[in-house]
């Protein structure tokens, strides 16, 4: 696999990196997997826009990050990414046997514009574009075998005489390596030797950066070198054999002068400017894998590390950095302290320490080490007469350097305080104890009726202050011996607090102050009562929790308020002196609740407890970089009628009004802030003229949703706030909704001439009003007689309908009638053929021929009954009464039926069923079936036609 290395131009803004002068603890690493990015594993450059967006060549194209959104632009033949490289509003890109450049169209929305067609066919086939460098006015695109040399529209082709292994820039100077001539350099228009070029034929260049007044050439095996005029030396530094081991495959100068050294076995090295390793950060400090192909420093002097797999972002800047004293197991921080040349810090597993220094160097600094005998819950971590007094859940521990000696059994060693000069109290988790062998610490209870947990107290003389969490404050008066209790007060709302919850009591400039739910309290001797404490109220506010009161060497005082932790810096002129509060929000609820431990050694190094070791804050380290503070509106978005990307923040210069139809009334923005160190403490403000003029509350939330506008003119307006209260304001996003048809130019137009119509009707009215009066007399007149008219008809109708209802009436009950005719029909033919059949049987078990002879006749009696044929005739008479004419139609049209066969028509006709119809004619069910099949053949139906709707419907 190739390497690549691309250097890209530095910001030299006054800065103070590394300010503090210990580089303990890591820095905080902000992990980016690709699970995240939705986009390939491997990152191969990275670079910057012009809007403050973080580029990244990947896998699966480009890939471009705001603060809060990710987006891929893929190229065309859907190949992997390997350079960047910006050039005023063009990001130029390589890839796979591809190159060209995304520039943004009208709308801000990226599109790729391949320069591919502009070589010569012998050359549009080649391999990846491993590097790209902007140079004296022309861009340099490396491939393995070929040099691109593009300006003007027109490529001028360098070729290798082997394989081209480095492209790079430093000091004005492009080199490029190649595999038989060593490093060169391109020299107006052409690529010479130098007397140093043969040096690198055996060693592959990863980087070339300034050092001072010397050019440093990074290997990937081999070391470093320092190339001096036209002289090479190797980099004279102790640490070089252990980066000559590492596989460099890129290095990067730093805005400090420091370098930052990518390898592709242990992560990154920091350098500073001797050759010295200060840090090295890896996969323990937080980097996703240790295989690191590519840093970028940005605007705010942090480096980005495109990995094998993933993205990470170092806060190198950063004034925060994290310890973890006890390595993985990243207990809790609960106590800190630097004494005598060494740094202590307690955990929930036990007590840690290491050396105080001035610098670390790599490979001499030593891992945090526990000190045997302090497994467990450490409490506190107090000096008493220059003695460090270890507060543990097991008792109480004298320490000594690296060890540690038990001076007490009591269980739940809160803290230890001074007394007076020559006795120690301690409080526990039952109550108080006091060293009675003056400094032997030698404690034993106090003499009194006194059990509470005492985790908060303060000395003011022989009075003992002790607040607890739920019940207020307790005022515990010694007697002159001071070994033994005289008086126990409580303190309550009876007597000015705000509550008995949550008081916490400290002792600032000798005044017993009580913070709690609502402020700070201070302590009224006269009225022996507490009392509101108006300053640092009025500087904290009256309704907000206060923790913590921690007074550092300068006598300014951090604070802990609700979940955030701030400092009151006092400036003292004289008797006068003013207050100015500070707050931090990067450790909003950060610091482990009811136990938040905050230790100001000095402005370079205040140390706090977190739920997972601790945090390093240099409070000095002041970022000036703010010009790099970019606000973007990410994207608009319609959402009504459906959704659709109109604009993406990528053109330089936005002047156009957007213009979207009527029903077009939803639309959603998207934004962000490139203010990559705090991302999660930016807030934003937004607000759309149109609708409104005030600007929304501040809020963390980088979307906002417009539903239901009306048509006119819109602009969206948007800033943000960084931690340091520093707001930025972008230019408003213009729109507009068309009015709809009803109220468009046209539409007005109309109504403007059927007004001019309306009112020359006014005009010619009254000239015509007497002629109509007149004309409408005579109608009025014709309409009377119309209406007379129209009332004898309407009476004449009325009977009419009168006579049909009584017709209709009438003819309702024939049908009756005719039907329970033909029902009776059924009924006595179902008889007779009952008896023909029964007699039958008769006949067939008589052996008597007499018998069998009259039984026969019966039987030809039945099937000739006249009677049968008079009903049938008063049938008809009854059916034709009803069906009017239906007989003599069949008869007319179709003469050729029998009598049979019209009878049949007439059981169709009253919808009567096969069977009924054969007991009706005294037929089987089959023969019914024939006549019916007969009947239909004369009446010529197709057999698609259902016969007895046929009849139904004649």
């Amino acid at each position: 696999m190739d390497l690549k290395f691309c250097i890209s131009l530095t910001f030299f803004i006054p800065f103070s990196l590394f300010a503090q002068q210990l580089n303990i603890g890591i820095p905080i690493i902000e992990n980016f997997p690709k699970e995240i990015y939705d986009g390939g594993t491997q990152t191969w450059d990275i670079n910057t826009d012009n809007h403050g967006r973080i580029l990244f060549a990947n896998n699966q194209g480009l890939l471009s990050f705001d603060g809060k959104y990710w987006n891929i632009n893929p190229l065309p033949n859907k190949t992997i990414v390997r350079s960047i490289e910006v050039v005023d509003d063009k990001i130029y890109v390589g890839g796979q046997n591809e190159l060209g450049y995304f520039k943004a169209n009208q709308n801000g929305i990226l599109e790729y514009h391949s320069l591919k067609q502009l070589l010569a066919k012998a050359h549009q086939d080649f391999t990846d574009v491993w590097d790209i460098e902007f140079h004296d006015g022309s861009l340099f695109f490396r491939t393995n075998f070929k040099l691109f040399q593009y300006k003007n529209q027109t490529f001028k082709i360098h070729p290798s005489n082997s394989n081209f292994r480095y492209l790079g820039k430093s000091k004005n100077t492009l080199f490029v390596q190649d595999d038989q001539l060593g490093l060169l350099s391109f020299n107006g228009e052409k690529i010479t030797e130098a007397p140093y070029s043969a040096y690198f034929k055996d060693k592959i260049v990863t980087a070339a950066t300034q050092l001072d007044d010397a050019i440093l050439v990074c290997t990937l095996k081999n070391g470093l070198f320092k190339i001096t005029g036209n002289k090479v030396s190797i980099w004279d530094s102790p640490d070089f054999n252990l980066l000559k081991k590492e596989r460099i495959y890129h290095a990067k100068q730093l805005q400090n002068g420091n370098l930052a050294i990518a390898t592709s076995l242990n992560g990154v090295y920091l350098i500073n400017k001797e050759g010295r390793i200060t840090e090295n950060i890896s996969n323990k400090q937080g980097l996703q894998n240790n295989n690191v192909l590519f840093l970028y420093e940005d605007a705010y002097q942090n480096l980005w590390a495109g990995l094998d797999n993933g993205i990470d972002y170092i806060k190198l800047s950063s004034p925060y950095r994290l310890i973890y004293p006890d390595g993985n197991l990243q207990g809790t921080g609960y106590a800190t302290v630097i004494h005598k040349e060494k740094l202590y810090l307690g955990t929930s597993n036990g007590l840690f320490v290491l050396d105080w220094k001035p610098q670390y160097f790599l490979g001499e600094q030593d891992d945090f080490r526990l000190i045997p005998g302090t497994q467990g819950q450490v409490w506190n971590l107090n000096i008493v007469d220059n003695q460090l007094i270890l507060g543990h859940h097991e008792g109480s521990f004298i320490v000594d350097d690296e060890r540690v000696n038990k001076i007490s059994n009591i269980e739940g060693a809160w803290l230890h305080k001074k007394l007076d000069e020559s006795l120690t109290i301690k409080g526990h988790y039952n109550g108080l104890s006091i060293d009675s062998e003056q400094n032997q610490f030698n404690f034993k209870a106090i003499e009194g009726d006194f059990q509470e947990s005492s985790r908060f107290l303060e000395v003011d003389g022989n009075q003992v202050w002790v607040s607890h969490p739920y019940k207020g404050v307790y005022k515990i008066q010694l007697d002159t011996s001071l070994q033994n209790i005289s008086e126990i007060r409580l303190y309550d709302t009876l007597q000015g607090l705000p509550s008995e919850l949550f008081n916490h009591v400290f002792k600032i400039e000798n005044e017993i102050l009580v913070t709690g739910e609502k402020g700070i309290y201070s302590y009224d001797n006269q009225k022996d009562s507490f009392v509101i404490n108006t300053t640092f109220s009025k500087q904290l506010g009256s309704n907000n929790q206060i923790k913590r009161l921690i007074p550092d060497k300068k006598g300014n005082i951090w604070f802990v308020k609700n979940d955030d932790v701030g400092v009151i810096n006092v400036d003292r002129k004289g008797l006068d002196r003013t207050l100015e509060i500070e707050t931090f929000p990067f450790f909003h609820k950060k610091l482990v609740g009811g136990f938040e431990n905050i230790y100001p050694y000095d402005e370079r190094n205040i140390i706090l407890g977190s739920e997972k070791g601790f945090i390093h804050f240099t409070h000095n380290q002041q970022q000036s970089v703010e010009d790099s503070f970019h606000l973007l509106i990410s994207e608009v978005n319609l959402i009504h009628p459906k959704e659709r990307l109109i604009y993406k923040e990528h053109a330089q210069n936005l002047s156009e009004t957007f213009t979207f139809e009527t029903n077009e009334d939803a639309i959603r923005f998207n934004f962000a802030a490139t203010h990559y160190p705090n991302l999660k403490n930016i807030k934003y403000q937004y607000k759309l003229d149109g609708i409104g003029e005030e600007w929304s509350s501040w809020t963390d939330k980088t979307e906002k949703e417009y539903n239901n506008l009306k048509h006119g003119k819109y602009t969206f307006h948007l800033r943000a706030k960084n931690q340091n209260g520093l707001i930025v304001e972008r230019t408003g996003f213009e729109f507009e909704i068309q009015a709809p048809w009803y109220l468009s130019y046209i539409a007005y137009t109309i109504y403007i001439i059927l007004s001019f119509v309306f009112l020359a009707s006014i005009i010619f009215i009254p000239q015509k009003r007497f002629s109509e009066e007149k004309a409408q007399l005579k109608k009025v007149q014709a309409q009377k007689e119309q209406a007379f008219q129209a009332e004898i008809e309407e009476t004449e109708k009325a009977l009419i309908q009168v006579k049909n209802e009584k017709l209709q009436a009438e003819l309702a009950l024939k049908n009756r009638t005719l039907t329970s005719s033909a029902m009776h029909l059924v009924q006595k033919s179902g008889l007779i053929n009952k008896l023909r059949k029964d007699l039958e049987e008769i006949s067939k078990d008589s052996e008597i021929a007499s018998t069998k002879k009259r039984i026969k006749k019966i039987i030809r009696q039945l099937s000739h009954d006249e009677h049968l044929d008079d009903e049938w005739e008063n049938f008809v008479l009854h059916f034709e009464q009803v069906h009017s004419g239906f007989t003599q139609r069949i008869n007319r049209e179709y003469p050729n039926l029998t009598p049979k066969e019209q009878k049949l028509c007439i059981y169709l006709r009253m919808n009567f069923s096969t069977k009924e119809i054969a007991q009706m004619m005294n037929i089987s069910v089959r023969g019914v079936e024939i006549s019916r099949y007969r009947l239909r053949k004369k009446l010529n139906l197709d057999t698609e036609i259902n016969l007895s709707k046929f009849m139904m419907n004649y």
